[in-house]
């Protein structure tokens, strides 16, 4: 009897490290229309998958949590302006709600923050390839030619240029300067 109990301790010590949520399949309802997931959604865009990160990590004390961090490139905004580098997260497992992107393939993607300051896309909204979003893509046609039209100016590059006009003014400034107090050095030395 006493053997009984310390092997039924054991397995609930040990059942006791896996997260439930992790046994769940993911189960969600159909997505809404085009216009209605853009209006719940913080970021819809179209890019192209660049890079996938697979990682796993431990939250909170023992639970695991395995994820994918995707970067898209090649980016038209929809929905707010992100950069030309956007990296989102989404389970690894499409049993957990998880995206399976692939590598080089265009997507329209519906992304949203969660309270980690990540941003996140899940199998339960409209991401899908472009290929297969021939809904979105008409609903939004005219957003997307629009912002096709305006280029892009990432805000780095917009600083740098900031900075290299202040540092030519600057040197500029330096040479009218250093060549002001020439000429009156050489005056003086003259009179």
């Amino acid at each position: 009897m006493k053997k009984n109990i310390s092997i039924i301790l054991c397995l609930i010590f040990i059942l006791s490290f896996f997260s439930v949520s992790e046994t769940f399949a993911c189960s969600c309802m159909r997505p809404e229309d085009p216009k209605t997931e853009m209006k719940k959604a913080d970021y819809v865009f179209i890019g192209t998958v660049h890079k996938i990160n697979n990682q796993s990590f431990m939250k909170q004390v023992f639970w695991l949590h395995s994820a994918s961090e995707i970067t898209f490139s090649n980016i038209s905004n929809i929905k707010w302006d992100v950069p030309e580098n956007f990296i989102i997260t989404t389970p690894l497992s499409s049993a957990s709600c998880g995206i399976n992107f692939q590598m080089y393939t265009e997507y329209i993607v519906y992304a949203h923050n969660n309270n980690n300051h990540e941003i996140n896309a899940w199998l339960c909204w409209r991401t899908s390839p472009t290929e297969f979003a021939e809904e979105d893509l008409e609903v939004f046609r005219d957003i997307i030619q629009q912002n096709k039209n305006t280029s892009y100016v990432p805000k780095n590059t917009f600083e740098q240029s900031y900075m290299r006009l202040i540092f030519a003014l600057f040197v500029i400034l330096f040479i009218t300067v250093f060549g002001i107090y020439k000429l009156w050095t050489v005056q003086k030395n003259t009179d």
